[in-house]
């Protein structure tokens, strides 16, 4: 392959630095006066503050809108298809915590507050937690269609 394939990614013309703050002494400050020392493309500051993980699970049901317009899909498994897509995207949080606005300030908040949380650590309790959000979700998922017969339609 050549290597003028690459030009684009290693010399763009513009960029997004996600997490920009003009607060000083934070991160995602010396992020953006570091980077803007060096580069002459232009530049999209986009603050943390302002994302968070509902556009990833909108994103998911308009996907599983056009699925249900393109095919057929039975009303349980389309339940299914719905609450996954929820359960999916409030968890990656837990994995890490730049999924989330909330965890996000949560743990500016606690940095404030002086306490430290070593991402190792954010981790480790994240991992564990996951395990149980997903065993109770599935078991309250199972139940509602298995058991009460609930059943969700995206028209």
């Amino acid at each position: 392959m050549p290597t003028s394939n690459l030009d684009k990614a290693f010399n763009p013309t513009s960029v997004a630095i996600i997490g920009a703050s003009d607060e000083e002494g934070s991160v995602g400050n010396a992020i953006v006066k570091n980077f803007s020392r060096g580069y002459s493309g232009k530049v999209y500051y986009v603050n943390m503050r302002k994302m968070n993980n509902w556009p990833m699970t909108i994103l998911g049901l308009l996907s599983i809108k056009q699925a249900a317009l393109t095919t057929i899909i039975a009303a349980p498994a389309m339940t299914s298809l719905i609450f996954s897509n929820i359960i999916g995207n409030n968890l990656g949080p837990h994995f890490f915590p730049l999924g989330s606005l909330a965890i996000l300030m949560w743990l500016e908040i606690m940095r404030k507050k002086g306490i430290k949380i070593s991402l190792a650590g954010y981790l480790k309790v994240g991992a564990i937690l996951s395990i149980i959000q997903v065993l109770i979700a599935a078991t309250i998922l199972w139940l509602e269609i298995a058991v009460l017969g609930f059943h969700l339609q995206i028209s």
